[in-house]
């Protein structure tokens, strides 16, 4: 009977961590899409960047290169602790030798955006995290606090970019219906307002709902082995 019930909690876990794993990522994938939108037009704007194709055609189209970049990734990583700097150097060369520079200008928009998602949602997260988990402190969530108005205010532009509930973005026309006071209700995008709110809130209200979760799967695993 003892076995039986510790196998009942085992699978209940295994399927909550397989349903919360697949729910985290479909949030997280609504939730990168302003931001590749958001990323795809700060890159337009970056037209130049010096040396990078002569790199790649002179040093980074072979298998030693991919070796280097190995190499250097670990090396960065055994040196962060001691020197922050030299180590987060020594992984972003290596990274440039691991997935070249041709690649890195193919998808340089999604790689801006998922720069910028991942720095917003640290700010937004953090706080989260440090409230359900023994990870982090408290001194840097106080500290984490006084940017998250400005995050959610980014994070707002950036949903509204990639959904705008009116006048299918046309900022010129918001500006003169809202400016005059006459918002035409035929220019209001309902669907869009929704998803840009959405996609606002689903990582945090999926992270705090999955972090209560576990918990609570974390004492039925502990009264099944009693």
């Amino acid at each position: 009977m003892t076995q039986a019930k510790h196998r009942a909690a085992d699978s209940v876990a295994l399927i909550f961590w397989l349903l919360a794993s697949s729910a985290l990522l479909i949030v997280l994938g609504l939730n990168l899409q302003p931001w590749f939108k958001l990323g795809g037009d700060v890159a337009s704007q970056i037209e130049i960047i010096p040396l990078l194709g002569w790199v790649d055609d002179w040093f980074l189209d072979n298998y030693l290169s991919k070796l280097a970049g190995i190499v250097l990734i670990l090396f960065g990583f055994s040196r962060i602790s001691s020197t922050k700097l030299i180590g987060v150097a020594c992984i972003g060369c290596g990274l440039l030798f691991l997935i070249s520079p041709a690649t890195i200008i193919a998808n340089f928009g999604y790689l801006v955006g998922f720069i910028l998602w991942a720095w917003i949602q640290i700010i937004q997260i953090a706080p989260i995290v440090v409230s359900y988990t023994p990870f982090g402190s408290h001194q840097w969530m106080s500290q984490l606090k006084q940017y998250r108005v400005a995050a959610y205010l980014i994070e707002a532009f950036a949903c509204l970019l990639r959904f705008p509930p009116y006048a299918n973005g046309d900022v010129g026309r918001l500006l003169a219906d809202f400016g005059a006071m006459t918002p035409n209700p035929a220019l209001w995008s309902w669907t869009n307002f929704f998803w840009a709110i959405a996609t606002m809130g689903a990582v945090e209200l999926t992270l705090m709902f999955l972090l209560k979760a576990a918990v609570a799967i974390n004492v039925i695993q502990e009264r099944a082995y009693e």
